[in-house]
């Protein structure tokens, strides 16, 4: 058994679909995805390999009842399916979804969602750095009021305007 773990593991064709990663890779990218985006998903494949879906593509296109944020749960919070969206390669857009069975005919995990909830009956992660963008974002909004505060006074200095008497020299 501990021959195969090492076989398996450290062979990309044998752990990862698209036979690019091995086992620890694969982790070390799902530890940064819980980390800088939220989540991440992992299926597992007939063949016994692995894909990871990235949290960008969990999502529906339209209502699905009982889905909130691409995954389908019960009245329990139990999560049934996940929607992946298909890219298109068009920024900002996405194909048709497809929904995901938690568990097969046989009842057997095939959908393993690494994320970390703040609350007992959060669907999707949260990244680590979302206290960040508020202060960040409040942030800009002053230094963009500050900016146009100084375009405003500098082009009232320009529109400034005096007048002198005949002999050239200024008013009193």
């Amino acid at each position: 058994l501990w021959q195969w773990w090492e076989d398996f593991s450290n062979d990309p064709d044998q752990c990862d679909i698209a036979g690019e990663c091995t086992w620890k890779e694969i982790e070390r990218q799902a530890c940064r995805s819980e980390s800088i985006d939220g989540d991440i998903v992992v299926t597992g494949t007939e063949d016994g390999s692995f894909q990871m879906i990235e949290s960008h593509l969990i999502r529906t296109k339209s209502t699905v009842d009982g889905t909130f944020l691409g995954v389908t749960t019960d009245k329990h919070s139990k999560r049934h399916q996940y929607h992946i969206a298909e890219e298109t390669g068009v920024f900002g857009q996405f194909g048709d979804c497809t929904p995901i069975e938690v568990r097969d005919k046989q009842n057997v995990r095939q959908v393993f969602h690494v994320y970390n909830p703040k609350r007992v009956n959060t669907t999707r992660g949260v990244t680590q750095l979302a206290p960040v963008f508020s202060i960040s974002g409040m942030l800009e909004d002053i230094n963009f009021a500050k900016l146009v505060q100084q375009q405003v006074v500098s082009c009232f200095a320009i529109f400034r305007k005096r007048n002198a008497i005949a002999g050239g020299g200024p008013l009193p």
